[in-house]
């Protein structure tokens, strides 16, 4: 009788500790299947290639929600670096949410941006055989690299290795206007634009302040360069 008593009473203390790791298994297997999900839905973004490597915590409380539920991704929590927090959105027939479940995860993250063919020097003039394309991990970034295919012809700041990633740093600037260039002035306000000529009294790029006597009233002017030999005021 007291053998019994122990088997039972040793039955009874383990029996909690089995279930808790059965089900623990449980919602890790659950939530290796949410990963994968989530993964998927995420290769539908072009712009960006975004994989889940790990999630943290698991915490995530997807209850009862089928594992064929279909769902959307809010990605506005996701860092480049660290940990990120995603929320999965769940919604029934009529578009009405239903459900939302916040994931936090590691990321692998990876953008296109331009990369050096060949080493490239100071003061060398990119050709377009000069750098393509490719993916890259963002975490690695160090600055601001160049997203843009629109390279060739412009000239190297500082010297770039081959396979290195083009930042925008590395690149001089466009010059748009020089000083002593006759300049369109489009002068916009409430809507109406008005244009006139100008002598410019600086250079610049794209985006730069520069400063362009008015060819009429004879007035210092100061404008954003838009485009070759223009700039914009706003009133």
């Amino acid at each position: 009788m007291n053998r019994c008593l122990k088997i039972l009473m040793l039955v009874l203390l383990i029996l909690p500790i089995w279930l808790t790791i059965v089900a623990l298994a449980g919602t890790d297997s659950s939530l290796e299947v949410w990963k994968e999900r989530m993964n998927s839905k995420l290769l539908e973004n072009t712009e960006r290639r975004i994989q889940i490597s790990d999630l943290i915590g698991k915490g995530a409380d997807f209850g009862t929600q089928a594992k064929d539920a279909p769902f959307d991704l809010d990605l506005s929590g996701v860092r480049d670096q660290g940990v990120s927090e995603i929320a999965v959105k769940f919604f029934d027939k009529t578009g009405r949410l239903t459900k939302l479940v916040r994931v936090s995860a590691k990321l692998f993250i990876q953008e296109q941006v331009a990369v050096a063919r060949r080493a490239l020097n100071s003061g060398d003039m990119i050709q377009k055989d000069d750098f393509k394309m490719d993916w890259r991990d963002v975490s690695t970034f160090r600055g601001s690299p160049i997203r843009s295919t629109d390279l060739a012809g412009r000239t190297v700041r500082s010297s770039i290795q081959e396979n290195e990633v083009i930042y925008d740093g590395r690149i001089q600037k466009n010059q748009l206007i020089s000083r002593g260039d006759r300049v369109k002035i489009s002068i916009i306000s409430k809507g109406l634009t008005v244009s006139g000529f100008g002598i410019a009294e600086d250079s610049g790029s794209k985006g730069q302040t520069v400063k362009v006597l008015n060819g009429d009233s004879r007035k210092e002017i100061v404008g954003i360069v838009t485009d070759v030999r223009a700039i914009e005021v706003r009133l």
